[in-house]
């Protein structure tokens, strides 16, 4: 299967540069906690709206370990699934401690399809969606739609605009809907950068949910016409950038 492996490389570069070591890594997780990022992001929210909560804990691009930190004393299984070997080692010293958190090295889609799920879990991302190509996401988003029934999930990550620049990438509530039609998605709309963020989603089946954010032909049309005139503008900044050069 084709991966994003741009999005990738770049994301395991940064885990190996001198800047983030064990300390810095440790010290950004403190900082975290301090503006109590958990509760910002709309994580805290999710998990008291999860009736009944799973009891597994599912993050995907774990990273340095923060969210499953913060989780461990909330349910009784916390699994990060990250694909940045350095990623997963730096994540286990900041976890040292949390008995029941685990890490999976691997990508998102290879992460899910390995664990194959047979009772609901909470799944959560962190700005992680954002940075990789529709593509792969849809295919990653064709596991989650396959979830068990009662899953939740809630994914930092923003929406309602039409942005595709590199390795930054906006959906609308209408494209979320439409690859999780298994999904009930609510919209929190908190601000996160000058964008509404995070879902949150329980998983009843098709037949029970309720799509709020139907989008019309002519919409479509428009989502498609825009997505065109961001990716010419794109190339035409990259054709003028090496003229000048």
């Amino acid at each position: 299967m084709k991966q994003d492996l741009k999005s990738y490389q770049q994301h395991d570069s940064e885990f190996n540069t001198p800047l983030n070591s064990q300390e810095k890594t440790k010290a950004i997780v403190e900082d975290y906690d301090k503006i109590n990022q958990f509760r910002q992001l709309g994580f805290d929210f999710a998990v008291r709206m999860s009736n009944p909560l799973p009891k597994t804990h599912v993050d995907i691009g774990s990273g340095n370990g923060w969210l499953v930190r913060k989780t461990s004393p909330l349910f009784e299984k916390v699994i990060g699934i990250e694909p940045s070997a350095k990623g997963v080692s730096l994540a286990c010293e900041i976890t040292k401690g949390c008995n029941n958190v685990n890490f999976i090295n691997k990508d998102m889609v290879e992460g899910l399809v390995y664990l194959q799920p047979k009772d609901p879990i909470f799944l959560t991302t962190a700005t992680v969606l954002s940075h990789i190509e529709d593509f792969y996401v849809s295919e990653f988003l064709k596991l989650v739609n396959a979830l068990p029934t009662d899953s939740t999930l809630c994914f930092d990550e923003r929406y309602d605009k039409n942005i595709h620049w590199k390795m930054w990438h906006i959906r609308s509530k209408e494209w979320w809907e439409e690859r999780l039609p298994n999904w009930q998605l609510f919209f929190f709309n908190l601000e996160n950068n000058s964008y509404p963020s995070t879902l949150f989603g329980i998983c009843l089946g098709k037949e029970n949910t309720l799509r709020t954010h139907k989008m019309s032909l002519l919409k479509k049309l428009s989502w498609k016409l825009s997505k065109s005139y961001y990716l010419l503008n794109r190339i035409t900044k990259k054709l003028l950038k090496s003229v000048k050069s």
